[in-house]
């Protein structure tokens, strides 16, 4: 995976995150493709203590969203 949808530093809640309801994010693979990936492991992750100053929490985010399809 290249990237995923913003999540913002302060907050992971419905007023910061377009996808809250969906509890899915827009990924954007090394492909080139776009796909709405929904993961309820990640989803927990971002919204429980997730440390958006570290890259192990983005690196265990990433991965789980790359192994849900």
């Amino acid at each position: 995976m290249f990237a995923l949808d913003y999540i913002n530093g302060s907050a992971f809640d419905p007023n910061t995150f377009a996808h809250y309801p969906a509890q899915g994010f827009n990924c954007v693979f090394k492909d080139g493709s776009v796909q709405f990936v929904q993961n309820k492991d990640a989803f927990n992750l971002v919204t429980g203590p997730f440390d958006t100053g570290t890259m192990t929490d983005y690196c265990e985010l990433l991965g789980m969203l790359e192994n849900s399809n």
